[in-house]
């Protein structure tokens, strides 16, 4: 959602108009990128630190560490995809 804010408030003048926020609203999305980039990053984290603390006798909420390695590719592409489309926002 975050994602799809930052571009929303790149892109809209209807709700951001320029004469209230300014043509470059660079700082902005800046802004809204790090904090999405955040959330998404403690999102992963607390979702790996509550499965490995899950009790031993539970295998359905087990995790191994492909599963581990797998989620950490998974944030580090999504995250790779996120940097490279903000770049291209700017052009």
């Amino acid at each position: 959602m975050a994602f799809t804010s930052t571009y929303f408030v790149n892109f809209n003048t209807t709700v951001f108009p320029t004469e209230f926020y300014g043509v470059d609203r660079s700082l902005s999305v800046a802004i809204q990128s790090v904090l999405c980039a955040a959330f998404l990053i403690g999102h992963v984290w607390h979702a790996l630190k509550g499965l490995s603390q899950a009790p031993a006798d539970s295998s359905k909420l087990t995790i191994t560490d492909l599963d581990k390695k797998l989620t950490l590719i998974a944030g580090g592409v999504t995250l790779a995809i996120v940097a490279v489309s903000l770049i291209l926002l700017n052009f």
